[in-house]
C-alpha cells in the first residue's frame, strides 16, 4: 500500500509543494540570469546595476539581491550556468575521443565555444570576459571553481592517451597549457564577428598537433638520454 506524502492544511502534499517552489525558483533564477545577460550585451556590465536587472526581469530589487549577493556573484552564477551547460559536450568528447590526443583535446576546444555563434552572443561574451578579468582576485571567489570543470575533462583526454610519465612536463602543466590556448583562442573568436566554430576548430587542431607533438618529442629524448647514460654505466 501506497503511503500518502504528509498534506497541510489546504491538502497538497508538502513534498509536492516543496519541489513546485524549487522549481519556481530555479526559473526566477534563470529569468533573472537573462536579463542580467541582455542588458550586459545592451549597455555593458559596468554600466549594469542590480536595480536595472530587477526593472528588466519585472521584480523589485530586493527580490535579485536574494539570488546573488552583488553583480558580481550574479557574474560568476552566470558562468557557472555556461559551464554546466556544456558538460554534455565535453564529457560526449572525452568518452568518444578522436583517434589521436590533439584532434580530442581540439574538439574539447571546439565544445567550449557552446551556443556562441551570433555577433550579438560575441558581444555579450566581450563583456563577459572583460568583466571576469577585472572581478577576478583570487583562485577561491568562485571564478576558478567554474575554470576547474573545463581542465577536469582536458585531464582526463590527456590520460586516456597518455600514462603521466609518458609526457614531457607533468600533466597538471599540460592541462594549463591547453586552457590557455583554449582561453586565447576563445578570446579571439569572440573579437572577430567574421571567425566561424569551424575556423576555431581547425585553428585548434594545428595549435594541439604542435603542443602535443612537443610534449612527446621532448619525453622521447629524455627516455633515449637516460637509457644511454645507463648504457654507458657509471
Amino acid at each position: 500500500m501506497k503511503i500518502a506524502a504528509p498534506a497541510i492544511a489546504d491538502g497538497r502534499p508538502i513534498a509536492r509543494r516543496s519541489v513546485m517552489n524549487e522549481s519556481k525558483k530555479d526559473r526566477r533564477k534563470t529569468d533573472l540570469l537573462d536579463a542580467a545577460a541582455e542588458l550586459f550585451r545592451k549597455v555593458g556590465y559596468e554600466s549594469t546595476r542590480m536595480e536595472d536587472v530587477a526593472k528588466a526581469a519585472d521584480v523589485s530589487p530586493k527580490t535579485v539581491y536574494n539570488y546573488f549577493a552583488n553583480k558580481q556573484r550574479l557574474l560568476i552564477e552566470f558562468l557557472q550556468r555556461d559551464r554546466t551547460a556544456l558538460i554534455p559536450a565535453y564529457e560526449e568528447v572525452v568518452e568518444n575521443p578522436s583517434p589521436t590526443l590533439a584532434e580530442t583535446l581540439a574538439r574539447l576546444i571546439h565544445a567550449d565555444i557552446g551556443n556562441v555563434i551570433t555577433s550579438a552572443d560575441k558581444t555579450l561574451w566581450r563583456e563577459v570576459l572583460a568583466a571576469e578579468l577585472r572581478s577576478h582576485k583570487s583562485g577561491s571567489d568562485g571564478f576558478a571553481a567554474n575554470r576547474s570543470v573545463f581542465l577536469r575533462f582536458v585531464r582526463r583526454a590527456i590520460l586516456k592517451f597518455h600514462k603521466v610519465e609518458d609526457l614531457a612536463v607533468p600533466t597538471s602543466v599540460a592541462v594549463e597549457m591547453v586552457y590557455a590556448l583554449s582561453s586565447y583562442n576563445f578570446r579571439e573568436y569572440c573579437a572577430n564577428d567574421k571567425l566561424t566554430p569551424n575556423d576555431m576548430l581547425k585553428l585548434a587542431n594545428v595549435h594541439m598537433h604542435h603542443l602535443v607533438e612537443d610534449w612527446t618529442k621532448r619525453s622521447q629524448t629524455a627516455r633515449r638520454e637516460s637509457w644511454e647514460r645507463t648504457r654507458k654505466g657509471p
